[in-house]
């Protein structure tokens, strides 16, 4: 585990292993749904193990991820933030970027994994809320999803993450305050520090543990569930001689023509049928501040706007 941050009762971000198989009146499933929607209750991160994304599956995504992004000519520049990326936008566009045989190898049976594991995370969300358990996988039956390469240069020596400035210490962002915007967010990374989670209103260390993946919800399903649960501000600076660091983060949204404005309720239907100014699809593109490689997240919700100014004064 990276020393720099721990999984205690404290910061609330549990290391929860998800079975294999989940079956739908079991205890093992109610058991493992409540852990889940307990963690997005309170801090909005867990951390998972699961049997469909094995260690050594992770590391060579890890790899092919760090080969793709130091050659391509495709990769984007962000444009305010330190760092590059290239966004895959689903799993048969993977095999029209003419990555190398082995990495498009790789890159598929991460993406198909990461599926099997959406369905089990959607499931147990729908379980802890007391909901249908196929309530939100029933949203989420087309697939969306998008898989986000991910890079930071390595920084100067500074000590620790902050830099003096006048009288003020400020962060060294690597990635400025953000929430996501669709339902759960899947983070693979390399073990470099330097994620950060809001919660209570302090930047809390995100624990690296080998062999999991950082699970947290976008501000869609939180919305949908009246904030029940947290869509949670998180961000990524440099910690002491930062090292260069990847990840690859897998985002599932719903179903493009869903009603952003749905609610979820004690039902064994799914009622689709709420009207709203935006569907799924225009909202993500509101919030992403664009559409498919152009996503860059400028846009807010105002809670979050006003979440992420409390967070500057702090």
């Amino acid at each position: 585990m990276d020393s720099s941050a721990s999984i205690n009762s404290e910061t609330c971000i549990p290391l929860i292993a998800l079975p294999e198989v989940l079956e739908k009146n079991s205890e093992e499933m109610s058991l493992t749904a409540q852990k889940v929607v307990d963690a997005l209750r309170t801090s909005g991160f867990l951390l998972i193990t699961s049997s469909y994304v094995p260690q050594s599956l992770q590391k060579q995504a890890v790899q092919a991820a760090e080969s793709i992004l130091n050659r391509d000519e495709r990769v984007i520049v962000h444009p305010t933030d330190p760092k590059k990326y290239i966004m895959l936008e689903s799993l048969e566009g993977i095999s029209k970027l003419s990555f190398s045989e082995s990495e498009e190898e790789i890159l598929l049976r991460y993406w198909n994994a990461l599926e099997e594991v959406k369905r089990q995370l959607l499931k147990c969300i729908a379980v802890g809320l007391n909901l249908d358990w196929e309530y939100f996988t029933n949203l989420h039956r087309q697939n969306n999803s998008a898989l986000r390469l991910l890079h930071y240069p390595g920084s100067s020596p500074i000590g620790d993450e902050f830099k003096a400035s006048g009288d003020t210490q400020e962060p060294q962002i690597r990635c400025k305050p953000h929430s996501d915007y669709g339902s759960v967010t899947i983070l693979l990374t390399d073990g470099v520090p330097g994620l950060q989670a809001l919660i209570e209103k302090e930047w809390t260390p995100v624990p690296f543990e080998k062999g999991a993946l950082i699970v947290n919800i976008g501000s869609l399903l939180s919305d949908w569930t009246n904030d029940n649960l947290q869509a949670t501000l998180h961000r990524v600076v440099a910690v002491g001689e930062s090292k260069a660091r990847t990840s690859l983060a897998f985002f599932a949204d719903p179903d493009e023509e869903v009603s952003s404005s749905l609610k979820a309720k004690e039902t064994s239907k799914v009622d689709t049928a709420a009207k709203s100014d935006l569907s799924v699809a225009e909202y993500i593109q509101w919030r992403s501040g664009g559409s498919g490689s152009e996503r860059s997240g400028l846009a807010f919700t105002d809670g979050e706007a006003k979440r992420a100014k409390e967070a500057r004064a702090n």
